[in-house]
């Protein structure tokens, strides 16, 4: 969702918009191999945008999704900027909170709704169309090449491979991440992201799933074990993360850091109503020093038993949880992140031992 300040459309508005719900309306999810046909026709769409802008275009092939490179060559003699972006987005349904078709670009009170409209198709798009204007006027001061990926959100395995691999294609004397949002109406410079990878934790406690009422109060239950461990994981006062040594590497945040984080703009209310949270958690820190130099793990995801119509008393056989690690180690490089998931995997181990006895644990990445 993007709050906009336009009131009445112009041309410019009318066609960016255009574009924008073509690209939207293509289901281009990373985290499902279902969707293998609708990736490609993004990397087809943005193809056929870009090379009838006047691009150089050329899809590259063998590292996970297919990357798309455009480049708007003016002057050799002009600096070059690379922008970078991503075409693919997260799952959604309508049965999820959505009030409209999440595939379909909904305007209600001056925002735009759809998935993919802030993460990251409306904003890698402004740049596309703002770089495609320009250089159909003749006012494009920069060479720019567009650098397009569509595994980001399945945490860009293959793009320090690609980078490395293609740097003479990405050459440019400054990059821009096309990938974050401004702060109300007042723009803002991203100095960093965290880090992050994925893991699914599985709990098995038996063959098959059990009678209730011939086993209940005698087996073990895979949904009971797993809600044990993952109560482990966040204090219930403090909301800190209890993995031994989870902390250990985090760059410390300098009251430089802190004070500037105040200083952006913030408003409690308006956060809480877009979201529909009531309250902000842990707040010895503003949002932006909580979201932005702090790591976090969440579950994001949680499946055992009978979840049909009706109900079935079985004692679930097994359960697994989906859970999301942040991290934030600003010198962190590739193979240092690698190492510093497997550690965390292995500490979160730490927290599980009470189920071992009674249940089969995998953890995987």
């Amino acid at each position: 969702m993007a709050k906009s300040k336009f009131i009445k459309l112009n041309t410019e508005m009318d066609e960016y918009l255009k574009l924008l719900r073509e690209i939207i309306a293509i289901r281009s999810v990373s985290t499902d191999a279902s969707y293998q046909t609708e990736i490609h026709k993004a990397v087809k769409w943005y193809k056929e945008l870009l090379s009838r802008a006047g691009a150089e275009v050329e899809i590259i092939s063998g590292y996970d999704n297919p990357f798309v490179i455009a480049k708007f060559l003016v002057d050799k003699s002009l600096s070059t900027c690379l922008v970078y972006g991503h075409y693919d987005v997260q799952p959604a349904n309508i049965d999820e909170g959505w009030t409209s078709e999440p595939f379909s670009l909904r305007i209600d009170d001056q925002r735009v709704y759809a998935r993919g409209v802030v993460d990251n198709k409306g904003q890698a798009l402004i740049h596309i169309y703002s770089v495609i204007r320009a250089f159909r006027e003749n006012k494009l001061s920069k060479n720019v090449v567009f650098l397009l990926e569509g595994n980001e959100e399945t945490g860009s395995p293959a793009l320090p491979r690609f980078i490395k691999d293609k740097s003479k294609l990405l050459k440019a004397d400054l990059a821009l991440i096309s990938d974050g949002e401004i702060v109300g109406s007042t723009p803002v410079i991203e100095a960093g992201f965290r880090g992050g990878f994925n893991s699914t934790l599985q709990v098995k406690t038996a063959d098959l799933d059990l009678h209730s009422g011939i086993y209940g109060g005698t087996a073990p239950n895979a949904a009971h074990e797993l809600i044990t461990i993952l109560t482990k994981l966040i204090d219930a006062k403090t909301y800190k993360v209890n993995i031994p040594g989870f902390y250990e590497d985090v760059d410390t945040i300098t009251d430089d850091q802190l004070k500037n984080n105040k200083s952006i703009p913030f408003n409690s209310k308006d956060y809480k109503d877009i979201s529909g949270i009531k309250v902000i958690l842990n707040e010895e820190y503003d949002v932006y020093t909580q979201t932005g130099l702090l790591p976090s793990v969440q579950i994001t995801g949680i499946s055992s038993g009978y979840n049909g119509q009706g109900y079935r008393n079985g004692i679930p056989a097994v359960a697994s949880a989906k859970i999301n690690f942040s991290t934030c180690k600003i010198t962190i490089g590739a193979k240092k992140l690698q190492n510093s998931s497997e550690n965390l995997l292995i500490r979160l181990n730490q927290v599980m031992l009470r189920s071992i006895y009674k249940s089969t644990i995998l953890m995987k990445e």
